[in-house]
């Protein structure tokens, strides 16, 4: 259910109608790029990673409510020397050390609240250039997509 620039804010807010609409025996959750990139108006990142870990305990907690099962896809990596700042709009930047930290924040919640967490980072790091899964430094290309499809689909194989 993903909006384009959406972050874990508008992922709060929009969540209870979002599930009310539909059935659910699997939620999964990949949130968190939008929320660590940095802004130069704001001198700042969008979303603090306190903020970050207090919207995505929210939604992990509800969703374990409605839910068998819970999945949250970690973060992919950027290709720095593309995004720094973004070519589309130059008040954003991303940094894969922001996306690490995030991503520990993701993997931490997934370890206290017992549900999986997909480490596409990890997995995406481990490729012989990553930079070839990323269509344009930022978003992944179509053999990055399959990649995360290949990982999500391998677990939640486990719960169907």
């Amino acid at each position: 259910m993903g909006i384009s620039g959406n972050d874990s804010n508008g992922v709060v807010k929009r969540f209870d109608a979002e599930v009310a609409a539909r059935r659910h025996h699997i939620i999964i959750f990949e949130i968190g790029i939008n929320d660590c990139k940095y802004l130069e108006d704001k001198g700042d990142v969008n979303i603090s990673i306190e903020k970050h870990r207090d919207n995505m305990t929210s939604l992990v907690t509800k969703a374990k409510g409605l839910a068998e099962q819970v999945i949250v896809v970690g973060i992919t990596p950027v290709e720095e020397e593309k995004v720094n700042p973004t070519p589309w709009n130059t008040n954003k930047s991303y940094k894969n050390s922001r996306i690490e930290e995030y991503n520990e924040v993701l993997q931490d919640i997934c370890r206290q609240e017992k549900i999986d967490f997909v480490d596409v980072y990890s997995d995406f790091m481990k490729q012989s250039d990553y930079k070839d899964l990323l269509h344009d430094g930022l978003h992944p290309n179509s053999a990055g997509h399959e990649r995360i499809f290949s990982l999500v689909n391998d677990l939640v194989k486990k719960y169907i």
